[in-house]
């Protein structure tokens, strides 16, 4: 990545808050949307299913609530976690979840939703989703101070509000917004050499979606070279996190600490596979997005080939994950796109730092 080391500037840094609050603007329009598709009932982002076995427990708390078909979606599962994040008292809560031990171990995003609760049952479902949209805000600027420190238009800050991925996760109460806003946060800081910031940032992101694991592993790989002690500890801390709370969480639901249930990941190419049989049968709406979302994927492999700079080695873990993806999570848009959104985001601020990279190069020549 060009200029790396370079700093965002004091006069640069109102130009990326700004474009951050176009990104909160986005994300409140966002929300807008979303609450008026459910009659503006609070309750409808947690997309709770006719078939849900966490029905009953979700309407004692709501009573009517707008429903989806199935089983839903993973709003609904933050919503139970809200009410003891800290699994302090699992049978009556956590362990009603499907796949309790997998589900818990996103704990950041429900942790700060559970403040809501002073107000109230509402109370929660409100922080829900104003969490996601200030997230969004922050992606945004942290995004677009990346693409300023390497000379390139802040305005590319928006790929984070405008990914279709994170917009999805906004819709349906997800994690991913506040998992990859405090990833691109981490990068920014560690752009600045700011390296507790760093820590801290990812840290968070591998307990709000854990996943995120696999851009913290770009970051080491990238820093390996440059200061390997930094690299050693960007690995360590957010494993030593994960892995703490990965123990509390299998304690206090006992169950084994081999215990993953993730369906998620399959023989490669597999799923991708099974789900293009679908969409040939059924051409619609999920065969473009589908397909668009493979390109996604492709570019992103592409780039790391063609040069190893630090964002693009951000997305590879995930581009490398989505060949393994199960057909299930290929089949829906608005699975594909959830599952691989960093991905959306790292193509545009790659290939924009490159642009800008042999532009300066060309006047030099």
């Amino acid at each position: 990545m060009a200029n790396d080391s370079a700093s965002t500037g004091g006069e640069n840094k109102p130009k990326a808050v700004r474009v951050g609050a176009v990104g909160i603007l986005i994300g409140l329009l966002a929300m807008c949307v979303t609450l008026a598709i459910h009659r503006w009932d609070p309750a409808g982002p947690l997309m709770v299913g006719v078939e849900a076995p966490l029905r009953p427990y979700v309407e004692e708390r709501l009573g009517d609530i707008p429903l989806t078909d199935g089983t839903g979606h993973d709003g609904k599962y933050f919503f139970v976690q809200a009410h003891d994040p800290w699994l302090l008292a699992p049978s009556e809560n956590a362990a009603l979840m499907e796949r309790p031990t997998y589900r818990s171990q996103r704990m950041l995003y429900p942790l700060i939703a559970s403040l809501g609760a002073g107000l109230g049952e509402d109370g929660i479902l409100w922080l829900m989703l104003l969490i996601n949209v200030l997230a969004m805000g922050v992606g945004t600027w942290a995004t677009a101070a990346v693409a300023q420190s390497a000379g390139a238009s802040r305005w590319f800050g928006l790929a984070f509000a405008l990914n279709p991925g994170i917009l999805f996760e906004l819709a349906f109460d997800g994690s991913g917004v506040v998992a990859w806003a405090l990833v691109m946060v981490a990068i920014h800081a560690s752009l600045r050499r700011r390296w507790i910031g760093a820590g801290l940032a990812l840290c968070g992101a591998v307990l709000a979606r854990e996943v995120m694991y696999l851009p913290v592993v770009g970051m080491a790989i990238y820093f390996w070279s440059r200061e390997r002690s930094r690299a050693v500890a960007m690995l360590a801390a957010p494993l030593l996190v994960l892995g703490s709370w990965g123990w509390w969480v299998r304690r206090q639901l006992d169950v084994p600490l081999s215990t993953l249930e993730s369906n998620e990941i399959g023989l490669p190419l597999v799923g991708l596979g099974e789900a293009i049989r679908v969409w040939l049968q059924l051409p619609g709406l999920r065969l473009v997005v589908g397909v668009l979302v493979l390109a996604v994927v492709v570019v992103a492999i592409r780039q790391i080939l063609a040069r190893r700079d630090l964002i693009a080695l951000i997305g590879i873990g995930l581009a490398v994950v989505a060949i393994f993806l199960r057909g299930a999570v290929w089949f829906n848009y608005y699975d594909n796109t959830r599952a691989v959104a960093p991905l959306f985001t790292t193509i545009v601020l790659v290939w924009a730092i490159r642009r800008q990279t042999a532009r300066t190069e060309s006047l030099h020549e």
